[in-house]
C-alpha cells in the first residue's frame, strides 16, 4: 500500500540521532543547530542582507599543539602502535571520553565570521585549525594549557598561557570582555555569543516537518512553521508538524490528521501513565530493550516483521510503525 512521501520519510528517519548547537545568529543573539534550522538566515531574516551567522566549533575543529606535531610524531606513532595491538578497546574509550569533555568546555568561533559584528577583536589569540582556518576561543581553555614557559605569554585576565609568537593579550573572547568594560560597538552581541549554550547535551528531534520531510529539535527552531513555511495557508496546508515523543526507549507519535489511526492500526500501543489519556504508537526503537524479552512471555508474541525479535502484546501485529511499513508499505 503506497503512502505519502512524508510518512515514508517519517518511518525511515533515524530517531536515535541527536544534535548540538553549532551556530550563532548575530541578529537573534541565539545559538542553534544548523541541521535543525537549515538556511536559518534566509528563513528567519530574509530582509536583512548578507548572513551574519557564526560557526561555533570545539576541540574537534581545531588543534592547539600544531607546533609540537613533528617533534612528537614518532613518539605518538609508537604509542598508537602499542595500544592498537595490546589495549585497543581502552584507547578508544579514553579518546571518546576526552572528546566529549572538550566539546562542552572549549567552544570557539571561526575568526572570519565575527567581523560583521563591529566589535574590536584585536588582542584575542587565534587558534590555527585545519584547512588554514583560524578560530577564536569564546571562553578560557579547559583544562589549562601546559608547556615550557618560554614558549608562552600570559592572558592578562585569567593568566592562562597563550602560545607564542603572538601579540595577543587575551586567551579568549570572555577575557577581553572582562577587561575592556567600555561600551564598544557590538559588545552586548559578542557577550551573548561568548555565553551561549554550546554544551554537548543531546538535542532530541521532537518534531517532524511534512514539507521539509525531515526532523528537528524545537529548541533550535521554535517557530518553524511560521518562518520556514509562511505560505502554507496559500497552498491549502494547515498541518505541517508531527510531534514526536520519547518514551521507554521508543520514538512515538499520537494519532493525528497527519498520522491517522488507520495508518497506525496493528501497531502496539505504548503504556502511558494512568492519569494520562494520551495514546502513543512507536515509530521505532531508539534504545535497546532494558530486559531480554526474546523468551516466552505469557500473552505476548513476536513482531510480525521479518528479522525483528521484539516481543509485543497479543492484540498487536507489529512493534512499531517502521516494522509495519516494512511489511505492508513495500508491497
Amino acid at each position: 500500500m503506497e503512502q505519502p512521501l512524508y510518512l515514508q520519510r517519517l518511518v525511515q528517519e533515524d530517531w536515535r540521532m541527536t544534535c548540538r548547537r553549532n551556530r550563532f545568529c548575530f541578529y537573534c543573539w541565539l545559538s542553534f543547530c544548523d541541521h535543525c534550522c537549515k538556511e536559518h538566515w534566509d528563513h528567519h531574516h530574509p530582509e536583512e542582507g548578507l548572513p551574519r551567522v557564526a560557526t561555533v566549533g570545539s576541540k574537534e575543529d581545531f588543534f592547539f599543539f600544531f607546533f609540537f606535531f613533528f617533534f612528537f610524531f614518532f613518539f605518538f606513532f609508537f604509542f598508537f602502535f602499542f595500544f592498537f595491538f595490546f589495549d585497543r578497546a581502552s584507547c578508544v574509550s579514553s579518546y571518546s571520553r576526552s572528546q566529549v569533555e572538550l566539546l562542552a568546555e572549549n567552544p570557539a568561533v571561526l575568526a572570519r565570521y565575527p567581523v560583521g559584528t563591529e566589535y574590536d577583536w584585536e588582542g584575542i589569540q587565534r587558534l590555527r585549525g585545519d584547512e588554514q582556518t583560524n578560530w577564536i576561543l569564546l571562553r578560557p581553555w579547559v583544562p589549562p594549557m601546559y608547556g615550557r614557559k618560554k614558549d608562552f605569554s600570559s592572558c592578562v585576565d585569567c593568566h592562562q598561557r597563550i602560545k607564542k609568537p603572538t601579540n595577543a593579550l587575551y586567551c579568549c573572547t570572555m577575557c577581553k570582555l572582562n577587561q575592556v568594560q567600555e561600551e564598544d560597538q557590538g559588545r552586548d552581541m559578542v557577550e551573548a555569543l561568548a555565553t551561549g549554550d554550546y554544551s554537548t547535551q543531546a538535542l532530541l528531534h521532537d518534531n517532524f516537518c511534512v514539507l521539509c520531510t525531515s526532523s528537528f529539535s524545537s529548541d533550535c527552531c521554535t517557530y518553524h512553521m511560521e518562518l520556514h513555511h509562511p505560505d502554507v495557508e496559500d497552498i491549502g496546508v494547515w498541518l505541517v508538524l508531527i510531534e514526536v515523543v520519547y518514551v521507554d526507549g521508543w520514538a512515538a507519535v499520537a494519532p493525528s490528521e497527519l498520522v491517522s489511526e488507520n495508518v497506525l492500526a496493528g501497531v502496539q500501543v505504548l503504556q502511558v501513565q494512568a492519569d494520562d489519556e494520551t495514546v502513543l504508537y512507536p515509530l521505532r526503537r531508539t534504545v535497546a530493550a532494558a530486559v531480554d524479552r526474546l523468551g516466552h512471555v505469557p500473552g505476548w508474541h513476536g513482531c510480525g516483521a521479518p528479522g525483528c525479535h521484539e516481543m509485543i502484546p497479543a492484540q498487536a501485529l507489529f512493534c512499531c510503525l517502521r516494522c509495519k511499513a516494512a511489511v505492508h508499505w513495500a508491497a
